[in-house]
């Protein structure tokens, strides 16, 4: 290619490119360069050919980094490098992106130095972290007005039956840690505290005096206790929360053999969180007092557990909490201050 061919290809590039040879002097620049020279007051005699460009590397301070990263391109006669950097004007903000290469003719080596301009990528980037920085605002603050309004609906359970807000807030404890044990990221598990936080919501629709009577209920009473999976389902399905807590109240009665309630789903039909809220919420029942009879205690519920596991309730749930409470039996004392 001959000397003409190759500057018209130079000149023809957006970029400012300057060609060195292996002692890092300037031996041809193209027009892009010149004209930022011209439009930025950094005209030198000649646009710098014929001086050193490693020269401008080096500060007060010391050798920059560039050096180093000259010199071992030019030790090893391949390679590149590139280097972001600020370059502002009194009258806007810019920022270029310098790429380093080389390559050899007729045993000499030359040195190839571009400078573009990236500043629209730069100033999209800052506008895209800033707006990443809002969303994460919004969204804290929408997570945090999501936890006032559940928390506001256990209040309101709690003002009408006092029993049902305790089991819930143990259940919520106990089935947050065992998702945890099982390795689910903060999202579920969010999730899960708040779906069992509100798993019996739907009791809000049976008489108080069903629920705190301190007999064993009548068949009927029965029944129509066990309605309130799907009046908690029904209070909250048209609710638009990040996360199924209409369906996990609606199945957290549901068997992995089908058994459960209210519609005998089986197995893989079952919410991953509805299991996990099964699992604590028949741990609960069994370890804690109830109305119509004395606590069982925490032994008899992992009993329950272990007979049960992959029969009625998830294996790895039941894993997992047996796992938490051998490993803490004063689980509920510790957390009772959430009673």
């Amino acid at each position: 290619m001959d000397n003409s061919i190759f500057a018209a290809t130079l000149n023809s590039i957006s970029a400012h490119v300057a060609v060195l040879n292996e002692a890092g002097e300037i031996i041809y620049v193209n027009e892009a360069w010149k004209r930022f020279a011209d439009n930025n007051s950094l005209r030198a005699s000649n646009y710098g050919v014929g001086t050193s460009y490693l020269n401008v590397c080096d500060t007060d301070e010391g050798t920059s980094p560039l050096s180093g990263w000259f010199a071992r391109l030019i030790d090893d006669r391949r390679g590149e490098f590139r280097l972001d950097y600020p370059c502002h004007s009194p009258t806007e903000k810019r920022w270029f992106q310098m790429r380093v290469t080389c390559f050899e003719s007729k045993g000499q080596l030359y040195i190839v130095v571009v400078h573009e301009n990236i500043s629209e990528i730069k100033i999209a980037e800052e506008l895209l972290l800033q707006t990443r920085d809002e969303l994460a605002t919004v969204n804290r603050t929408l997570r945090q007005t999501m936890s006032e309004t559940i928390s506001a609906l256990a209040r309101a359970i709690e003002q009408r039956d006092p029993y049902t807000d305790g089991h819930q807030k143990r259940v919520s404890l106990l089935a947050t840690a065992i998702a945890r044990r099982l390795g689910h990221d903060e999202n579920f598990v969010t999730g899960v505290e708040f779906g069992s936080l509100l798993h019996d919501i739907g009791k809000i629709h049976i008489p108080a005096e069903i629920l705190s009577n301190p007999r064993r209920l009548s068949e009927i009473e029965h029944t129509l206790v066990r309605t309130h999976a799907q009046s908690g389902f029904e209070i909250l399905k048209d609710s638009h929360f990040p996360w199924p807590l209409a369906e996990m109240i609606y199945q957290h009665h549901e068997k992995l053999d089908g058994s459960g309630y209210p519609r005998h789903l089986l197995a893989e039909q079952i919410l991953p969180e509805a299991r996990i809220i099964a699992v604590a919420d028949v741990t609960e029942a069994i370890s804690s007092h109830r109305p119509y009879r004395p606590a069982l205690g925490t032994d008899m519920a992992l009993k329950e557990l272990q007979t049960n596991r992959g029969k009625l309730y998830d294996a790895a749930a039941c894993d997992a909490c047996i796992e938490i409470l051998t490993e803490n039996p004063d689980f509920w004392d510790r957390e009772n201050v959430r009673r």
